[in-house]
């Protein structure tokens, strides 16, 4: 279709849009390591990322990218576990934890951006599915340098989990532990992802079963909810 003069004055318009949005519209520049600026925000990209911690909002971006070049070189796949951050190093390995559901997903970096003020990663839609916060859009985060990781441990049988809680101190979980032990809940258990204490009622093979028991946990913990292996 050829363009129009209203698509032409729209033109500049449009380009500042797709530099003030996340990953695949970031730059790119000559050297993974050059400093960079957008939006009048100059960004110096770290050389190392050992020991690299951080809290705040991540986004996700999807299909309108898919196949885009990123600003590592490589192509967009909104299917694969990547993230776009805007200072470490392209291929570094973080773990991201959802504060909110203590959801962990283990991405590379391949991009740059976010570029939206207070915004500290933009995820693959791949990547936000595993955290769940694909209807939210975004959530509050951890983001851990997690090079080389150990997998985080699986339940030998598959199935269903039960969330009943997730805390930052482990007291507080066992705390929570007791008392759904004392309340006759069999399978309870508790793990550490990411920092946080996570308190799981399960493996359920059935989720008819899994479904009944979410609804008697639901009682003791409003915010429970089901997890499929």
């Amino acid at each position: 279709m050829r363009p129009t003069s209203l698509s032409l004055l729209l033109l500049p318009l449009l380009l500042v849009l797709l530099l003030a949005g996340c990953g695949s519209k970031g730059p790119s520049h000559r050297g993974k390591y050059d400093p960079y600026t957008v939006n009048g925000v100059t960004y110096y990209p770290l050389r190392d990322a050992r020991g690299y911690r951080a809290q705040g909002t991540a986004s996700y971006y999807g299909g309108a990218f898919h196949g885009r070049k990123t600003a590592s070189g490589e192509r967009y796949d909104q299917n694969d576990l990547t993230c776009a951050h805007t200072t470490l190093p392209f291929s570094t390995k973080v773990r991201v934890t959802n504060l909110q559901n203590g959801r962990s997903v283990l991405v590379r970096v391949n991009d740059r951006g976010p570029f939206k003020k207070g915004r500290i990663v933009d995820l693959s839609k791949a990547a936000a599915k595993k955290l769940a916060m694909l209807e939210r859009g975004t959530a509050k985060v951890l983001v851990e340098y997690a090079d080389n990781p150990e997998p985080f441990p699986r339940q030998d049988t598959e199935g269903y989990l039960i969330q009943v809680g997730t805390f930052a101190q482990k007291r507080n979980a066992d705390r929570l532990l007791q008392k759904l032990r004392k309340k006759g809940f069999q399978s309870v258990i508790a793990k550490n992802r990411g920092n946080l204490w996570n308190v799981q009622i399960g493996p359920l093979a059935d989720i008819d079963e899994a479904e009944v028991m979410l609804a008697l946990v639901k009682m003791i913990s409003p915010r429970a909810f089901l997890i499929n292996r």
